[in-house]
């Protein structure tokens, strides 16, 4: 933050049961809250701080759709570039159970990224054995992460890391 800003905010905890890139977006706007109060930013100036340390750290698009999301505070699919699109989901609580860092993928054929890209989707809509082990299969088959054998667990992307999540409704 610090390298980015030039300040450095007092350390703060947020709750470590949550996915890395989740973590990360919500720490980064409550230190952004933070630095706003003391130096008189708007809330779109801290919008546009973020999406500029987002861009600068990471520059992967779904940190845009986490911070919509957090700043609607609704569900969301998302595409970059286009608007995103609103969705009731049921809740589902999370554990994370473990951090995995992950390789570059090499050349991929499009029928895989549609499929990397659908699976999320279904998975949401109806958390069930079948959707979870694909996505899971997924995992296995871009980038050798073993398959969980326990129904619900699912490994979930998270910027440079996946994360083995346990989830119940």
């Amino acid at each position: 933050m610090r390298e980015a800003t030039g300040f450095s905010p007092k350390p703060m905890r947020v709750p470590a049961c949550m996915p890395l890139s989740s973590q990360y977006v919500l720490g980064s706007k409550l230190a952004m809250d933070y630095i706003a109060k003391l130096v008189g930013l708007s809330s779109e100036e801290v919008s546009q701080t973020l999406e500029m340390l987002d861009e600068a750290m990471f520059g992967v698009p779904v940190l845009k759709a986490l911070r919509i999301s957090q700043d609607k505070g609704k569900s969301l699919l998302f595409r970059d570039g286009e608007d995103p699109i609103y969705v009731e989901f049921p809740a589902v609580e999370i554990k994370v159970l473990a951090y995995f860092p992950l390789t570059e993928v090499g050349s991929v054929d499009s029928s895989i990224i549609h499929l990397a890209g659908i699976t999320p989707v279904r998975v949401a809509q109806n958390p069930d054995s079948d959707s979870v082990r694909m996505e899971n299969g997924l995992w296995f088959s871009l980038f050798g992460l073993p398959i969980p054998k326990v129904d619900r667990w699912k490994w979930t992307w998270d910027l440079e890391w996946a994360s083995l999540l346990e989830y119940s409704n």
